[in-house]
Parts: structure tokens; sequence; C-alpha cells
């Protein structure tokens, strides 16, 4: 039956916060949605709230309850501060009678699926230059990227009542974190499409999609990296000091999508104030990162052999090389160091592989996969410090490193030897991504602010 528990504090809810846990049942199977209460204070929790509850769970299990009763188990409770205990489409779910009651009502119409896929094929087919053959490649493409954004509606949304911007907001963000633009706004299309018909002939009030929020993105038709400006690598920076706690502690973090040992803050600076491959950095190793205080800190990206497996990671060129390290990154990396040490994670190298709960013993690199899920989860969630709507990747930092190398001033051989290229062609690619009327910047390694580098 329902109860009420508290849940630990942390240190970005120091309050805590009581939860109200409860189980309904839908065709057998059991599901328990929490509902959360924010208020601190058990007394604050009206007992009616937890009875509620109580005949909820019963009332699902037998499937048949009062409309009165459905209707404050949908609307939820405001004075408490608790969600709905169920949304809509379970409601009608559970209880049949409920969804014939909303329809009679005109509080809720069915949605005529393929009433709007029809129409929808023929609006695509009208916009057609190529006739108007079923048999149509591009048709056949567009009615099969429909299909897939429809078929996800059918069991998120059933009823479209829940599908708010939010909820279509996330959705977008899943598609851009998985595929490439052009898949991301032609679903995106197919949505939108789906829903300005159902608006048309009178099954919802309104569209939930906001452009400003699941904008078109732009397509990237040549071979250039996602640059970020100057102002967009201090906001990152600035991002990862603010929400530490978040991406390195982890009970904050137990609940992500890839809790790692907190590799995003090393891995990110890291990339930023080296511009070092993936591969050079998932390799690097403590021993070959000089943090000194009296002459410049250095590190060596070299050939690797893990102590434990005996895997050898290679640098690309064959080559060694040593690079300076500038004091943002140096004071991460003393900080980096020392938190490993504290959790017992500290081992050969500077980037922790595994999960919080799952750490890594058996002496491997980190993957470039769990860098690149960092990465995206960070992007998704920290998606308001960019000017533009493409998401930079890990190699987007290289170059934007080696472009501002060049910016400040840099030679095209010191830019390829810090790099790691072989051929100066390579280094040369760069050059496009500056504009002549730029001014340069004045220290070496463009994070260091201009009150740093005077310092």
């Amino acid at each position: 039956m329902s109860s009420l528990f508290f849940e630990k504090p942390s240190k970005s809810k120091p309050k805590g916060r009581w939860i109200l846990q409860y189980q309904i049942y839908i065709d057998g199977s059991r599901r328990s949605p929490p509902g959360t209460i924010k208020r601190a204070k058990k007394s604050d929790i009206p007992n009616k709230v937890r009875l509620a509850a109580e005949a909820l769970e019963k009332a699902t299990m037998t499937g048949t309850a009062t409309n009165a009763e459905i209707d404050q188990w949908v609307k939820g409770f405001p004075e408490s501060r608790i969600r709905p205990l169920i949304s809509t489409e379970e409601a009608c779910q559970v209880f049949p009678g409920y969804g014939d009651t909303l329809r009679r009502t005109g509080t809720w119409a069915a949605i005529d699926f393929d009433g709007v896929r029809e129409a929808y094929s023929d609006e695509r087919l009208a916009n057609q230059t190529r006739g108007v053959d079923t048999d149509n490649r591009s048709h056949r493409e567009s009615m099969n990227e429909y299909d897939r954004v429809v078929d996800w509606v059918k069991e998120a949304h059933p009823t479209l009542t829940t599908l708010t911007s939010d909820a279509y907001f996330q959705w977008w963000l899943g598609l851009r974190g998985r595929f490439a633009s052009s898949t991301v706004n032609k679903r995106n299309y197919a949505l939108r499409a789906f829903l300005r018909i159902c608006v048309t002939h009178g099954m919802i009030a309104e569209s939930p999609y906001d452009k400003d929020r699941c904008p078109t993105l732009k397509q990237i038709t040549d071979t250039k990296r996602r640059i970020l400006d100057f102002d967009e690598v201090e906001a990152t920076i600035e991002r990862i000091r603010d929400e530490e706690d978040f991406y390195l502690d982890h009970l904050v973090g137990s609940s992500r999508v890839h809790p790692m040992h907190g590799c995003l803050p090393i891995a990110q600076m890291i990339a930023l104030n080296t511009g070092i491959r993936t591969k050079e950095a998932r390799w690097l190793e403590w021993d070959v990162c000089h943090l000194h205080d009296r002459k410049p800190s250095t590190m060596v990206i070299q050939r690797v052999k893990s102590k434990k497996t005996g895997y050898i990671g290679n640098v690309k060129t064959g080559e060694w090389r040593e690079i300076g390290i500038n004091s943002l990154l140096k004071e991460w990396l003393r900080k980096e160091k020392a938190r490993q040490k504290k959790l017992g994670i500290l081992g050969q190298f500077v980037i922790p592989s595994g999960r919080f709960d799952q750490p890594s013993r058996r002496g491997n690199p980190i993957s470039d996969n769990q860098i690149g899920d960092s990465m995206l989860e960070f992007n998704k969630r920290e998606y308001d410090i960019y000017k533009r709507p493409e998401w930079p990747t890990y190699y987007s930092y290289r170059h934007t490193f080696a472009t501002n190398l060049l910016r400040s001033g840099k030679d095209l051989e010191s830019v390829r030897e810090r790099m790691g290229h072989t051929s100066i062609a390579t280094t040369q690619k760069y050059l496009r991504y500056l504009d002549a009327a730029e001014t340069t910047i004045e220290d070496d390694l463009p994070w260091v602010s201009a009150r740093e580098a005077a310092s």
C-alpha cells in the first residue's frame, strides 16, 4: 500500500523532501509512479493525500472508481505541492467509463490516427514535384519517418493530453543526441505536421510545438567542424565550475544516464586547454603530467602501455610530443588527482573509467563512447550556453583550440607541432575559420583571461 518516506538530503537539496510512494495496476502489471512532495515537514502533508493514493491502488486493481475520484487523481493536490497521481491516458486505460465521459463532455476527443495519416500523405504528395505516384521513393521515405514519429506518439501520448511543450522539447532533445541534423529535422517536421492536422480537424485545441525551443537545425554540407567562439568557451568553463557537484558527486549524479566517475569535467578541461585527440586524452597518464610551481608545467603525449592489462595505446602519428599546461588546467589536474585519491579510484590514467556504482578495477582507460556520452549529457543539460543550435563534440574543442592558437598569432609550424599533425596541410585547414578582421588574442593559450595573464 502507499507509504511516505524521507529522501536523504544532498548538497544540491539540503532540506530533503518527502516522497509518496504508491502502486497502480494497468492490465495486471504494477507501476510505481512517485508523487513528490517538495515540502520537508511531514505535518504539511494532509492525510487525505495518502488515503487518495491508497484508494487509487485499490481502484486500479478492480478497474472501478467514481468520476469524482478519478478527477482528483488526475488533477493532483496543488495545496500539498503533489503532482497528479495518474495521467489522463492511464485513467482512460484503467477506467474505460472515464474516457467515455470525457468524450461526451468534449474535454477529450479521440484522435483519428488513420485519418490524420491520410491527410498527411495527401499533403506530401501535393507538395512533391515528381508526381503523385505512391511508389515514389521520396514519398515512401517521408511516410516512414512519419510512421516512426506517430508510433512514439501512440505509445507515449495516445490521447495527446500529456504531449505538452516540455514533452515535445524532451523528445526533440533525445533525437538531437542520437541522430544527424537531417534526421532530426525530418522527424520534427513530421510531428509538427501531425499536430497541425489534428488542430485543423478539431482533435486538439492547439499544437504544443515551440519553434524557438525546437528549431530546424542547420545542415552542415561541408567538412567544417563546430567551432566555439570565445564567449561559448568561457560559458562552458563557468558552467562546469558552477555544476561541479552534479558532475562529480556520485550521490547527486547517481540517477544520471551516464554517471561516470566525474570524467566529464576533467575530459572537457583537457580538451579545451590542450586540444589533444580523444585517444591521447583517454591514455593520458598521471606520471607524464608534470605540474611544477617554479617552472612551466607540461604533459607528454606518447605510446602508453596499461600496467594491469598490457594493452598498448599508440600516438596517431607514432611520434611523442611534449606540450605546455596553462595555469587553469594545472589547477584542475591537481584538484582531480586529490579527488580520485580521496575516492580510492586513483590509477594510472588521468581520466577515470567506470561508473560511480561500478568503478573500473581492470586498469583499462576510459572509452571514446564514455567520453562522448558524458559530453552529450552535458550538451543536453546545458544547451542554453551555446549561441547556435549545433552542439559541439570533443573534436569541436580540439579544432577550437587550434583555431585560437592561429588567432593568437602562432605560426603554422608551431601549431602543427602542438596539435601533432604529420602534414602542415592538415594545419592549414584551420585557416578557413579565421576572419582577417578579427582581433588577435594576446595569450598563447586563449582560455586564460587577460586579468590572469597580467597577474
